[in-house]
């Protein structure tokens, strides 16, 4: 009878470990069942790789996993009851969570409660379900971390996904978590472990390249969620860089010797598809969603501004006759002036953006983000027009410190109309401060920076928004002071 040598019998157990086989006398009983067939098949003429071919065809690596799964099935209850667990909520979640975004979309009632059904199941019963599966199915030393990674990274990303679409606080720390994990834990982890049970160092090549890709990519859509610098020069290289670099060597290698389209290769794109699509219109309706809010601050912004000229200008009115109207005339013309100036200022960021392109100004309502009319999203999130208008460029000095020198002039001659009120003079130095304030996580060292580099057009509207109602306020102070000293 035919012995296999030490190396055939390591090449076979090699074969049961690709299989996933965890469970060790299932594992040992596999190795000896293979083996005594293969020699079987040498004894009747064929060679060991023949042989072993033969076998290993009508054994298959996905027979060799489902033995083990029968076997967990039966001695194991918790693995029974986990397993069904998993299967009816990932089913029950997956259709609640379907049918509630079609109700959010269509309006119609009970969309919310489906909603929360469908994501707590999905995050606290299948998610933990399928970790404890996946653990129980494959215990291997370097594993653990893995598992816990994308546990945690994906409940921090569907739970962040959740409060998104609800509208609660705290989306931007879950998404923060969820993303951060994924792609500083789970992703190295992954490589780690994929380079392991690469079987060339051509595989182990396509193996880093796409993760560290993936890792640029998830990074990439966290910056542009969080509105951080580099976002788009990121997820544009690494967009170009999983299909360059991953997706196109992984399906050479993988399948440019099959005969037939095979469905792990349909469900990869698809996959791979999906998590781009959908990673990226979350990154955009977050960024959205942040943008548009800068339009209701905006709205507050006038709504004060306008209450305040009212008031200013019934002062002038009550007092037209009085000795101070003179000194009260003064501080109109200052404050309306530098109020035109922010305005301006607004209206050359507009052109800024809108340069070499045929922009009709009269689309500008107010010069605010919520009255710009045709206005696109894209626009709001831009960076380069305010930089351009407020810092300046090579050899062209920003409109900020002119700004600035507008407000401390307007600041003084105010803080002289008060004479010796140090209350009044606290709180119109407090108004119209133009100092860098001490936490400050930017690290800039001039006003002009802290406001105005690198902030979005709607974020820049919104400064100038808010100096032009702090002026109004301030004006208002001095004209209260003088009313009753006079």
């Amino acid at each position: 009878m035919h012995v296999l040598t030490k190396n055939e019998i390591r090449f076979i157990t090699e074969t049961v470990d690709k299989a996933g086989i965890t469970i060790s006398h299932l594992h040992e009983d596999l190795v000896d069942h293979i083996c005594c067939e293969i020699e079987y098949e040498i004894e009747n003429g064929l060679t060991f790789r023949d042989a072993f071919e033969k076998i290993k065809t009508v054994v298959g690596i996905k027979d060799l996993q489902q033995v083990q799964i029968n076997t967990l099935l039966l001695i194991d209850k918790n693995y029974r009851i986990m397993k069904t667990i998993m299967k009816v909520s990932g089913v029950v979640s997956t259709t609640l969570l379907m049918f509630g975004s079609l109700f959010k979309i269509m309006h119609w009632p009970l969309a919310t409660m489906l909603l929360i059904i469908g994501f707590i199941l999905m995050s606290f019963v299948f998610l933990p379900s399928a970790m404890y599966i996946i653990n129980r199915e494959n215990k291997e030393v370097k594993k653990p971390l893995l598992n816990i990674t994308a546990f945690l990274g994906s409940f921090g990303f569907i739970m962040g996904s959740f409060f998104k679409i609800m509208h609660w606080p705290g989306t931007a720390w879950l998404l923060i978590l969820g993303m951060g994990i994924l792609s500083l834990l789970f992703m190295p982890a992954l490589m780690i472990y994929l380079r392991e049970k690469a079987e060339n160092r051509k595989e182990k090549k396509v193996y880093t390249s796409g993760i560290i890709s993936g890792m640029i990519y998830m990074l990439a859509i966290l910056f542009k969620m969080m509105h951080w610098p580099g976002a788009s020069i990121m997820l544009m290289l690494s967009s170009i860089a999983l299909v360059v670099l991953f997706i196109i060597p992984y399906t050479v290698y993988h399948f440019k010797d099959e005969e037939f389209v095979k469905a792990k290769f349909v469900y990869l794109i698809a996959a791979f598809t999906w998590l781009m699509l959908f990673t990226m219109l979350l990154a955009l309706n977050v960024e959205i969603s942040v943008l548009r809010g800068f339009d209701q601050v905006d709205e507050k912004l006038h709504e004060t501004q306008a209450f305040y000229e009212l008031k200013n200008k019934k002062a002038y009115l009550v007092l037209k006759d009085s000795s101070a109207y003179e000194e009260m005339q003064e501080i109109s013309k200052n404050a309306d002036d530098l109020v035109l100036y922010a305005h301006n200022l607004k209206l050359q960021v507009f052109r800024k953006y809108y340069e070499g392109e045929v922009f009709d100004e009269s689309l500008i309502v107010d010069a605010s983000t919520v009255n710009l009319k045709n206005w696109n999203d894209g626009g709001r999130s831009n960076t380069s027009a305010p930089q351009f208008v407020m810092i300046g460029g090579e050899n062209i000095q920003g409109k900020a410190l002119e700004l600035k020198a507008k407000i401390e002039g307007f600041k003084e001659g105010l803080l002289l109309k008060l004479d010796s009120d140090s209350e009044k003079s606290k709180l119109i130095n407090e108004i119209l401060k133009t100092e860098v304030p001490d936490d400050n996580p930017q690290g800039f060292s001039t006003w002009e920076e802290y406001c105005f580099k690198r902030v979005t057009i709607v974020g820049c509207i919104n400064i100038l928004s808010s100096i032009q109602r702090d002026v109004r306020i301030a004006e208002s102070e001095v004209l209260d002071y003088l009313t009753y000293n006079y």
